[in-house]
């Protein structure tokens, strides 16, 4: 379970250089900084009366300079502007308004429709015109906390990342103005929050023949160390047939295993509805069809019990290709029942979740990724207002 709480001015020096400088990462491990009222000018000129229209009423605060750029393209940015005495107002650039014009608004990140600041002589019919300055500010962390293991519910890949986490809700972030990174000791990811809201969890089958119903067909029975392979129609979990496997020999490995064409990254769900008649039979999806050389796996489950049971789990591939199997470690006399396989490719996540895009804020990828695994935990996960 994710658990958010509010956090001002903090964030990693190494994000604010690549948001705001656009400078590679340099390292694996992040740093915490302070972040103070840090600034860069992005754009500056002078207007002049004719080319001006300045709304200081509070709670409809806005400003026009008769462009369709500025400050359009600059939205949560910090917009000063001074009259020809000096006198100065100044607030964040908020959302479009009618025509050219821009609403401004009281902090980065907020919507209360005020100025930040306003010198109470500053002149709103000045002939003389106005200079303004337009800074970019330091990205802000408005949550942060941390993700336990197997929670995180990631697909990695170059073209379709994504993040869900069990619990928490990121659809009022999906407005192009957030980034999340996600933290695990000397490794991190972090990526922008697509605009683009998920229509809901899409997914595709990746397993042939999970139900048994005619033959065994497409499952492997490694070496044969499976004594008995073979579909069941005496009082089946479901249909007309199930999966039946028991094997008595003392050691090594049992596997019967199906090999699913997916990318490393990828996310998975895979479901199952199985009992356990002996000993300690598990299912998994790794990168070996033989699951005493499986080095990268998830999706783990254990079988408990003699009744029928329903079996759920997610996971991020951890190789391309893998396979998933029904495994024993030898030693004792295994057997269960199964049926109904199941392994689903998610391709985008449910409503709560977001896409993750790329600089561009297009592409489908993290922005950096050292190498985190989706499936452990993280130790820390923090939203940042970056604004546009």
């Amino acid at each position: 379970m994710l658990k958010f709480f509010r956090s001002k001015y903090l964030a990693y020096l190494s994000i604010l250089l690549m948001l705001c400088l656009g400078l590679p990462s340099t390292g694996n491990a992040m740093r915490r900084g302070t972040l103070v009222n840090d600034r860069v000018t992005v754009a500056s000129g002078v207007v002049t009366l004719l080319n001006t229209v300045i709304v200081l009423t509070n709670g409809v605060a806005s400003v026009d300079f008769t462009s369709a750029t500025v400050p359009r393209n600059y939205q949560g940015c910090l917009l000063q502007v001074r009259d020809s005495a000096g006198r100065l107002i100044q607030g964040f650039v908020y959302t479009n308004g009618t025509g050219t014009a821009q609403n401004i608004v009281l902090t980065k990140g907020g919507t209360t429709r005020n100025w930040t600041t306003q010198d109470g002589s500053f002149n709103i019919a000045d002939t003389s015109g106005y200079t303004y300055a337009i800074l970019r500010t330091l990205p802000v962390i408005v949550a942060t906390g941390s993700i336990l293991a197997n929670q995180a519910m990631m697909d990695t890949t170059a073209t379709n990342s994504f993040v869900a986490p069990v619990g928490l809700d990121l659809s009022a972030y999906q407005t192009g103005t957030y980034a999340i990174a996600l933290y695990q000791a000397t490794k991190m990811c972090w990526g922008y929050i697509s605009a683009t809201a998920p229509a809901g969890e899409t997914s595709t089958e990746l397993i042939t023949n999970g139900t048994f119903e005619t033959d065994t067909g497409s499952w492997t029975n490694y070496n044969n160390y499976w004594t008995t392979f073979e579909r069941n129609t005496t009082s089946p979990i479901s249909g007309t047939g199930d999966l039946h496997l028991a094997v008595t020999v003392a050691t090594g490995y049992a596997s019967l295993s199906q090999q699913i064409i997916a990318p490393v990254g990828s996310l998975v769900r895979n479901t199952f509805n199985a009992k356990e008649i002996s000993g300690g039979v598990r299912s998994l999806i790794g990168n070996s069809v033989s699951y005493g050389n499986v080095s990268l796996g998830c999706c783990e489950q254990f079988l408990t019990g003699a009744g029928v049971s329903a079996y759920s789990s997610y996971g991020t591939l951890r190789s391309t290709n893998p396979y998933f199997m029904f495994c024993v470690l030898l030693g004792t006399s295994n057997e269960m029942y199964g049926d109904d396989v199941s392994v689903l490719w998610i391709s985008d996540p449910a409503s709560t979740g977001a896409q993750i895009v790329a600089a561009d804020k297009v592409t489908r990828s993290f922005v950096y990724n050292s190498g985190v695994d989706p499936n452990a935990s993280f130790s820390r996960v923090d939203i940042i207002y970056v604004g546009q």
